[in-house]
């Protein structure tokens, strides 16, 4: 799972090359991409918490219960959608993680 990680760091990269670029319009796409970046690394923080079985677990958007054969519970994730910012900080509240 290190593309999440690969991803923010790149994204916070070209929002500090736009940043520094004399063209006025490239501003906000630093803006966006410095956010994104951090987004990222906010979530793979959260990754990195995850069972080695399931990575995506504490980003999915989407978790349901299955049952194993065994008889036990355990969740497993649905789809590709990941969480958004309010995911993110709820889920770091919930873990007793800090953040500004």
């Amino acid at each position: 799972m290190k593309t999440i990680f690969k991803n923010a760091i790149s994204s916070i990269i070209i929002g500090i090359e736009d940043y520094q670029s004399d063209d006025e319009r490239r501003i906000l796409s630093s803006v966006r991409n410095i956010y994104a970046g951090v987004l990222l690394l906010t979530k793979e923080v959260l990754v990195r918490m995850s069972p080695l079985d399931d990575l995506d677990l504490l980003i999915s958007k989407n978790t349901k219960l299955v049952k194993n054969k065994d008889g036990s519970v355990k969740l497993q994730t649905t789809g590709n959608s990941t969480i958004d910012s309010n995911g993110i900080f709820k889920a770091y509240k919930e873990f007793g993680i800090k953040i500004d």
